[in-house]
């Protein structure tokens, strides 16, 4: 009776073993590189978890603490910074650089480009101004422009007042009929030919004049001047051979002292005129 008992229950577990066989060791084997990668996985995810909650506990605490402007001529630091709508005391991720330099191209019709680097504590503006901006006077307005390369001029502004534009050559252009903010200006006699302004401009900056200038006579091409900062009126006549007018004029100015005229219109007979 205890004998069939016994071969009873030792059936039973062989069959209990047919049923759950183990597991092949080499099996094993290989699954455990994988559950590695896995709690590796995990391991990692929860330590970026970690990191960006500790990231936006603590970056609020980064305000502007100084904004440095670079690169400013014609705008003060001041007005670049409002212009930008920035301040002091501002949460860093509070500010988008691109909207920033976009409000501030948008704002500034003299800025050729901008850049803004934002950091923990500070902010950096680099700014590029237009160069060859000049400014006359229209319809009892002062209307400031850009040559462009083309050539033709763009108009920047138009206001009541040349306070804003004082920093600017005073042009004198041929007669004026339109000129309108972003827009360019067309003359009455429309045979005008703008080249030649471009290229006293170009030998001007060649000979670093161009920065020097402080006035230009553009009304007619065949009676071009320009006064510089000392306040010496250069007369080069027409806009033909105009690197060796200049050429010419520099010479009489570092040879002659007090000069208030110098005249190479005709480069066979130069004169100069002194206090």
């Amino acid at each position: 009776m205890n004998r069939e008992i016994g071969t009873e229950q030792e059936v039973i577990r062989e069959d209990a073993d047919m049923l759950s066989p183990a597991r092949p060791a080499h099996t094993q084997r290989q699954n455990r590189p994988l559950m590695r990668l896995v709690g590796l996985g995990i391991m990692l995810l929860g330590s970026a978890i970690v990191i960006l909650t500790l990231l936006l506990l603590i970056l609020p605490l980064f305000r502007v603490g100084k904004i440095e402007v670079v690169g400013n001529s014609h705008y003060t630091a001041e007005e670049i910074i409002k212009s930008a709508g920035l301040e002091e005391g501002v949460e860093v991720l509070s500010i988008d650089a691109k909207k920033t330099s976009d409000a501030l191209l948008d704002a500034s019709p003299y800025l050729q480009s901008c850049k803004i680097s934002v950091f923990p504590f500070s902010v950096k503006i680099e700014v590029k101004e237009k160069s060859r901006v000049m400014y006359t006077e229209y319809g009892g307005k002062y209307v400031s422009f850009e040559l462009l390369s083309e050539p033709a001029l763009l108009v920047l502004e138009v206001a009541d007042e040349s306070d804003t534009m004082d920093s600017f050559i005073a042009a004198s252009l041929p007669e004026i009929s339109s000129a309108r903010v972003n827009g360019r200006i067309s003359f009455k006699q429309q045979t005008i030919n703008i080249a030649y302004m471009k290229s006293v401009i170009e030998v001007l900056e060649e000979y670093d004049l161009y920065s020097k200038v402080k006035s230009i006579d553009f009304s007619s091409r065949t009676n071009l001047f320009f006064e510089i900062d000392s306040g010496c009126r250069i007369k080069l006549g027409s806009a033909s051979e105009l690197d060796d007018k200049i050429v010419e004029a520099l010479n009489q100015l570092n040879n002659n002292h007090n000069v208030i005229e110098v005249d190479v219109s005709d480069l066979t007979k130069p004169t100069v005129k002194t206090y």
